[in-house]
């Protein structure tokens, strides 16, 4: 059964493993052991749930405008494509890395739930701007070393694909991208009589059409790997 949460979920989203994890940490944890560390525990985690199902659908709206456009031929594109294709593409890659900072967030919350000690960022809000991966990842392998929750997140940390992901996320907003890639084959045997019959529009070397299905779907392995080991662990630890 989908939690009300991710009823709202893009297609794609891994919805059974996000569910488990979001049960076993903003209900049954909290209800087992009253909030002392963190009052609004609860509240951390389900606004930083719903943060990871928005910027994940987020990206998957602005992934499919960015295939839209890329699919247009050159004649057909309105005045402003150049800035429609940048915005969506900004909005696409920066919304994917977003939904990974929401997801150890809130995961930060849950271990200091049951171990304040080993997650001292969550007493007010100048104290949760160090909540970061690697201060995530620091408690569960200070606090439950070996664990599979611990060893994922860490995957997950140095995955090259979260930090391919970030570095991308830094170029786009601090700055304009380099243009898009038109690879274009001609036939013909002169240049007066050549014409187009194969089109691809390409973005850093990638393929758009490869590329944006191929980010989504590799950050979605990751983000239901991450969940199911947290809805494991929670489902057996509880102080």
């Amino acid at each position: 059964m989908l939690t009300i949460i991710s009823r709202e979920a893009a297609p794609g989203f891994p919805r059974e493993a996000f569910d488990r994890s979001y049960i076993e940490t903003a209900v049954k944890l909290v209800n087992v052991k009253e909030p002392q560390h963190a009052p609004d525990v609860r509240a951390e985690i389900t606004g930083a749930a719903l943060a990871v199902v928005y910027r994940h659908r987020r990206a998957w709206e602005a992934g499919e405008e960015v295939l839209t456009l890329a699919r247009q031929q050159r004649d057909d594109r309105r005045p402003d494509w150049h800035y429609a294709a940048q915005t969506a593409l900004f909005e696409f890659v920066v919304s994917l890395h977003s939904a990974f900072e929401s997801c150890f967030y809130g995961l930060y919350f849950a271990g200091a739930q049951l171990r304040p000690s080993g997650f001292p960022h969550v007493t007010d809000d100048a104290a949760r701007r160090k909540i970061t991966p690697k201060a995530v990842v620091t408690g569960y392998e200070d606090q439950w070393p070996g664990s599979g929750l611990a060893v994922e997140l860490a995957n997950l940390k140095d995955s090259p694909f979260y930090d391919k992901l970030g570095r991308t996320r830094n170029v786009l907003a601090h700055r304009i991208a380099p243009g898009f890639e038109h690879r274009v084959t001609l036939e013909g045997d002169t240049v007066a009589s050549a014409k187009e019959y194969d089109y691809e529009l390409a973005w850093r070397g990638a393929e758009v059409e490869a590329l944006v299905p191929d980010m989504l779907s590799g950050a979605e392995g990751l983000l239901g790997a991450v969940w199911t080991q947290a809805a494991e662990f929670f489902e057996t630890t509880r102080a």
